[in-house]
């Protein structure tokens, strides 16, 4: 194995490159056999001679050096080499959320709640001790502003960890940010950042927030949001669809917890990441860390650790970008990515060299993600544009793409369980061979589709026209609604919607002429009378009454109920009215499929368990 020597430290592979500094794995050594292998963030030899960036780097390490934490990256060592700065620091023995996310995504193994709840209560411990740290009784006035999964580890023992404190804004270095100048990754910023106004410590829970959303919703918070500008006007706005109606599943009480960490109203999150961790931990158990150990055990086999590439800027998550020629339909870049091609097929970049490749291919024995700081000078560079999707399948020799289109247009399509955002025709990009399950959707009429990446190129989902109604000479007996269209369903932003259209809240009923009924002639018609104290006091409805929900599956499984949205279990309070309710339980990993019936009762909850992994 080639290596480098570096000061005192052996560069032995190199995980991550960005626009300004790189990433290695290093190893230094002691007397009497000491080995310590940690991480070494050093700056690009051209941008030594930037005294602004050098000055840059230098304040990230004396930030990050001030804090020790078991939630926060450690630092070891700053110092310098031939004129050539560095940072010595914790090597994590795990991937970064976004990792496990994508991975989750492309194998069908949802993430568990307890792992979604379990990195909230975590990384809330690391950042409020960061938020709280003092000097000589003056508190730092730290703000990370860059919380995003990219910047979360995983350990495979189950810890978490929050790194990239790059571009934290320390009060005592505030001259150092430009006025007006917006760091990290927009798709995870408060709406206060992403307008360039004076953030503090509550900026940092709504990123978060915004994780946890994705994590228990199973999808991207802005996913349906097509270009950067309008990206970035959803995100100044910040106003989101309530977790508890995307993922029915996730129980009301921590799901009013989410939304209100990433409250668009500062005032209305909570007021200190200590407050937060407060109400998060009621949902998270003691064992949740050995929990989370197991599932990545399971989601990352030995195998699939060695197997871990290179990290390289193009790797690295930001602003995700539609192409110009092509519909906003498309999969996001991170899930466009992990479907095209697996890391060790990546094409080296130019910046890697055939030593780094000839190590990658060799494998390395530590399963290591370091999402480590790759970004600190984000704000100097700005925003790092994103890949265009049809270069993945460009570079990635075993990628395919598919077009989708449907008619009638205007229909809702889910690929895998992902909504995609934008109008027909949709363009999906992923894995040769990959089996796509294509879900359109025209109000309650849904067409579903087996789709084969690199098979045909074009795929219809066309709607099935409604069988004519019957004719019937008996008296009519249409409802006063009865020549009356439904509701249109307006998708938000959709570039084939006038303006005006746009602004419309509820789109408008449109009402046609009452459908005229005949009575025959020798039809005889009874009054029905009503005595004066029914009509004045008007009876109404009884209210519906509802039971719950529970459904247990080890080690997991979709869930849908009455053929409605899949969710995963486990499914802890489902609410659902009385009655008898059709389940299709599946775990597509083991090839299970299950239908069940089950009757809830009013006040009670009905539990469904079964045990796959027997």
């Amino acid at each position: 194995m080639m290596s480098e020597r570096f000061g005192k430290y052996e560069l032995l592979q190199r995980i991550g490159v960005g626009g300004m500094a790189e990433v290695w794995v290093a190893r230094t050594y002691g007397a009497q056999g000491f080995v310590k292998e940690l991480v070494i963030k050093r700056i690009l030899e051209q941008f030594n001679q930037d005294d602004d960036f050098v000055h840059m780097f230098i304040n990230e390490a004396r930030l990050a050096s001030r804090l020790q934490h078991a939630n926060i990256v450690q630092i070891f060592d700053f110092d310098q080499v031939d004129g050539v700065y560095y940072i010595a620091m914790e090597l994590v023995d795990g991937p970064d959320l976004r990792k496990v996310a994508a991975t989750a995504r492309r194998r069908e193994m949802p993430v568990p709640q307890t792992l979604a709840v379990h990195v909230g209560v975590e990384a809330l411990k690391g950042l409020h001790y960061a938020h709280t740290r003092q000097e000589r009784g003056e508190p730092l006035g730290i703000v990370h502003r860059d919380i995003s999964p990219h910047n979360l580890l995983l350990s495979y023992a189950g810890e978490v960890k929050v790194t990239d404190f790059g571009i934290a804004k320390v009060a005592a270095l505030a001259s150092a940010t430009r006025t007006g100048m917006v760091k990290g990754k927009l798709t995870y910023m408060s709406p206060e950042q992403v307008r360039g106004e004076r953030v503090d410590a509550r900026a940092d829970l709504c990123a978060l927030g915004i994780v946890l959303w994705e994590l228990l919703a199973g999808r991207r918070l802005y996913g349906g949001v097509g270009s950067e500008g309008e990206l970035l006007a959803a995100a100044r706005r910040g106003k989101v669809l309530p977790l508890a109606e995307v993922a029915p599943s996730v129980p009301l009480p921590l799901a009013q917890v989410v939304e209100r960490m990433l409250a668009p109203d500062p005032t209305m999150r909570f007021e200190s990441a200590a407050a937060a961790l407060a109400e998060l931990s009621a949902f998270s158990g003691a064992t949740a860390g050995l929990e989370v150990a197991e599932y990545l055990a399971q989601l990352l086999p030995g195998g699939e650790r060695e197997r871990r590439g290179q990290t390289t800027l193009e790797k690295a998550p930001g602003v995700a970008v539609a192409p110009a020629d092509a519909p906003t339909g498309t999969l996001d870049e991170e899930q466009a990515a992990e479907q095209a091609a697996e890391p060790s097929s990546v094409t080296p970049t130019s910046a890697s060299t055939p030593e780094a490749a000839s190590r990658r291919r060799a494998g390395w024995g530590i399963s290591i993600v370091v999402g480590l700081l790759i970004f600190a000078a984000a704000g100097a560079a700005g925003f790092w544009a994103m890949r265009r999707s049809r270069a993945i399948a460009d570079r990635a020799p075993d990628a395919a793409e598919v077009e989708l289109r449907c008619s009638p247009s205007g229909a809702r399509v889910e690929v895998d369980g992902v909504a995609l955002a934008g109008g027909s025709p949709y363009r999906v990009v992923g894995r040769r061979g990959q089996t796509l399950s294509v879900v359109a959707r025209w109000g309650a009429q849904k067409v579903e589709r087996s789709v084969e990446l690199g098979g045909q190129p074009s795929v219809a989902l066309e709607r099935r026209a409604p069988a004519p109604a019957k004719a019937d000479s008996a008296p009519s007996k249409a409802s006063p609604d009865a020549g009356r269209i439904p509701d249109a369903r307006l998708v938000a932003g959709s570039k084939r919607l006038p303006r005006t259209a746009r602004r419309t809240k509820q789109p408008r009923r449109i009402s046609w002429p009452k459908v005229p009924t005949r009575r025959p002639a020798d039809a005889s018609v009874k009054k029905i009378s009503r005595s004066p104290k029914t009509e004045r006091s008007g009876h109404k409805r009884p209210p519906k009454a509802y039971g719950m929900l529970a459904v247990y599956v080890d080690p997991w499984a979709f869930v849908s109920v009455d053929g409605g949205r899949r969710m995963t279990t486990p499914i802890k309070a489902l609410r659902l009215p009385v009655g008898v309710h059709r389940l299709t339980l599946s775990n597509t990993a083991i090839k299970q499929r299950v239908k069940k019936t089950v009757k809830i009762r009013k006040g009670q909850t009905t539990a469904v368990r079964l045990n796959w992994s027997r």
